[in-house]
């Protein structure tokens, strides 16, 4: 078990995880339409993140992680800051093109021979692509408006718009599952269930942001230098820890320097808390430290 939940294997960098919500849904959909239902659902939510990954490599990107949700996946992509605004759409937005352009084929071709399971598959194609064009975060739509957001607004406003779209989003499912029980006695618990996800995964967007991440180094920082004298407190890390992880430690305990160490605990290199920061604006919160540290060492071997 990772920090992004189950680890399932490596596509050529990208590292594939599974969120551990993926298990009770996999559950429900076979209590909605049996195994046939979830046998048609998984090959295409597969297809979808495949095409992220094609899309990544296209443009030069780094996935550094795949987690696999309940309503798709979420990338972790490194070097994306600094990147023009419509090649980050194009990236978002390449999956549900593809498909939306297996919906066309598929259905085709179960029309011309007359064929059930190239329909339903191209209905489920149709529903991936619709789902994640939705303007709220973390689809794909989301990602798409949060990214020309971004143009205007600063990391933290973007969010606090997405959350708030969210939160609309929620209540409206809310309103309509309870308006339906009042008519027809009919639990619609589906959409409810989507907007509590939706919800719940800007939140913890929001709390593990880069800009609320440098907050509180800067709160550390100002609380260290009301001190007599600026101490320089220095810990080991491993080399596979993340920037993300390393900067919480950092703020918690006071640490503005690292040793990074290998398995053996081989000091492979000194990490600043200043190049942590330059490397999480610069390479995401995913990044490992490891990768700082062969990028200041480049004539280093990280073993």
């Amino acid at each position: 078990m990772g920090r992004y939940g189950i680890r399932l294997g490596c596509v050529g960098e990208t590292a594939i995880y599974m969120d551990i919500m993926m298990l009770p849904t996999l559950v429900l959909m076979y209590m909605m339409g049996g195994l046939g239902f979830a046998l048609i659902f998984l090959p295409v939510f597969a297809v979808h993140e495949l095409s992220h990954i094609l899309a990544a490599k296209l443009f030069e990107y780094n996935i550094c992680t795949l987690e696999l949700m309940p309503i798709g996946g979420r990338m972790h992509i490194s070097d994306l800051c600094g990147q023009r605004t419509c090649q980050i759409c194009a990236l978002y937005a390449f999956a549900p093109f593809v498909n939306g352009s297996l919906f066309c084929l598929l259905y085709a071709v179960g029309i011309k021979w007359s064929s059930l399971l190239c329909t339903q598959l191209a209905f489920a194609n149709a529903a991936v692509a619709a789902i994640n064009l939705l303007p709220l975060f973390p689809l794909d739509g989301g990602n798409i408006v949060r990214a020309l957001l971004n143009e205007k607004m600063t990391e933290r406003q973007s969010l606090l718009v997405m959350l708030w779209a969210n939160i609309i989003f929620t209540l409206l499912t809310v309103a309509s599952a309870v308006v339906c029980f009042l008519q027809s006695g009919e639990v619609l618990w589906q959409p409810v269930a989507l907007g509590a996800f939706l919800l719940a995964s800007v939140i913890k967007e929001r709390k593990n942001s880069t800009s609320n991440v440098m907050a509180g180094i800067l709160a550390k920082d100002r609380r260290l230098k009301k001190q007599s004298a600026m101490p320089s407190n220095c810990v080991c890390v491993r080399l596979d820890s993340t920037i993300g992880q390393t900067l919480k430690y950092a703020r918690a305990n006071c640490i503005n320097e690292f040793m990074v160490a290998d398995e053996d605990m081989t000091i492979l290199g000194r990490l600043t808390e200043k190049e942590l920061v330059d490397g999480a604006v610069r390479h995401g919160m995913a990044c490992a430290v490891g990768e700082l540290v062969g990028k200041k060492y480049p004539n280093h071997s990280l073993g």
